[in-house]
Order: structure tokens, then sequence, then C-alpha cells
């Protein structure tokens, strides 16, 4: 999303059911407590509330990661 104010995270361990992580103004994230021997999938979004209304943008490609 071109001029974003912020993004937003989610991850997911089956690429299907997606929790979100955190609203961020960073384009990167820390999680910690995951598990061993464990594939996850992370996905950003960002957005903006240039209008009072948050509008978001298309979700990032989905990075796999296996601990």
């Amino acid at each position: 999303l071109t001029g974003a104010e912020g993004y937003v995270a989610y991850y997911s361990t089956d690429n299907k059911t997606w929790k979100k992580i955190s609203s961020t103004s960073k384009t990167s994230v820390t999680v910690k407590n995951l598990k061993g021997k464990k594939t996850y999938y992370f996905k950003l979004r960002g957005y903006s509330k240039s209008t009072g209304k948050a509008v978001y943008g298309e979700y990032s490609s989905v990075l796999k990661v296996k601990t």
C-alpha cells in the first residue's frame, strides 16, 4: 500500500487459519515462543487511516519458516 501508515502481521501453522500478531509501523516483526521442528507461515499487509477509517492493502507474499 503506497503511503502505508502501518502494517498488520499475521502467522499460521497450516497456511489456512491466520492469527494476528501485531500492528506496527515497521515491515518486520520479532515473534517469540515458537515451537521447534514446526513450520510457520507469515504475511503482512499495510493500512492507511487518511480518511479516518482504516483502508487495507493487499497481503504480502507468504513467508514459510521452519524452526
